[in-house]
This record gives C-alpha cells, structure tokens and sequence, in this order.
C-alpha cells in the first residue's frame, strides 16, 4: 500500500493496468454509485441493497463505509508502527489483515491530467456466511471466524464486489 501527498492511502495495480488504483471509497462516490445500482445489469445480482437505490440511502449507508474504512487504516496504521518498532518487517500483512481493507473504491486515473474517475469497488472481509439458512449455524461460524487471530490461515474470506462495479 502507497500513500499520496495527502497521506492517503492506495493501491495501484502492476502493468499493464497502471492507471488503476484502488483508495478509500468518498461520499463524492454518490451519484455513481447510485447510477450503477439502479442499472439492471446490476441490481438484479445483488441481495443486498435496496432497489431502487436512492441519495437518501447513499447518504445513510456512506457514515458506515467511512466507519469501516478508517477502522481499518487505523488498525493497519497501528501495526505498522508496531512492526517499525519492533523491527518486524515481514509480517505486516500477515498481522494487520484482520477486519477488512482501507481501500475499496476501484479508480481510473487519467494519465494526463491525473484525473480520478470512479468506476467500481471491491472488498476483502472475514467471511459472512450469507448462503446458510440455518441462522444459529451461520451465527456461530461468523463467531469462530471472528475469534481467530489476524494471519490465522484458517480465517475464512470473502473477497468480491461490495456492492457493484460500475458498467459506465
């Protein structure tokens, strides 16, 4: 992970695709987001969001993006600081990987002007078990999951689009 002149962090993806980065999700984000889950080819493979999705519930579930999205730069933040400390270099990602990214929103930046248009998102979470019916099983295996420790190679994820990706 990279971090820009505002101390903000990304991901750029390797060439060919450098153009793509990955940041933190902003609530500028809105009207795309809202444009893409009111599109068919869209809306009709979600389970989650509601249809037709409008500014009112951009602007309610935008508070909780941010929450999780500064949640877990601080968390990476901390290990980070620790591992300097400590002089364990190897293992940030192995230990900060624990709830989730700092980053999700998918941009193309212009390579001329430097223009940043949002074009999806993604996300890497511990796993939610959304497919079990029985609702004290997926309970008690989101519990497990939660309980083992950050780099635990046992820890189930998911890993996909959070909500959409954008056909514009």
């Amino acid at each position: 992970m990279e971090f820009d002149e505002n101390n903000s962090p990304f991901i750029r993806l390797p060439a060919p695709h450098t153009n793509i980065i990955i940041t933190p999700p902003c609530y500028s984000d809105g009207d795309a987001v809202i444009t893409v889950l009111n599109d068919p080819r869209v809306y009709m493979n979600l389970a989650g969001p509601p249809f037709p999705y409008a500014k009112k519930d951009w602007d309610e579930r935008f508070p909780m993006i941010e929450k999780a999205t500064s949640d877990a730069l601080t968390e990476w933040r901390e290990v980070a600081k620790s591992r300097n400390e400590m002089g364990d270099g190897n293992q940030l990602e192995k230990r900060w990987m624990s709830r989730g990214l700092p980053v999700s929103a998918i941009r193309d930046v212009d390579p001329v002007t430097g223009e940043q248009k949002f074009v999806g998102d993604i996300g890497v979470r511990r796993r939610e078990f959304m497919i079990l019916e029985d609702q004290e099983e997926r309970k008690r295996l989101i519990q497990e999951n939660e309980a083992l420790e950050a780099g635990d190679p046992e820890i189930a994820w998911e890993m996909g689009c959070e909500s959409f990706l954008s056909f514009l």
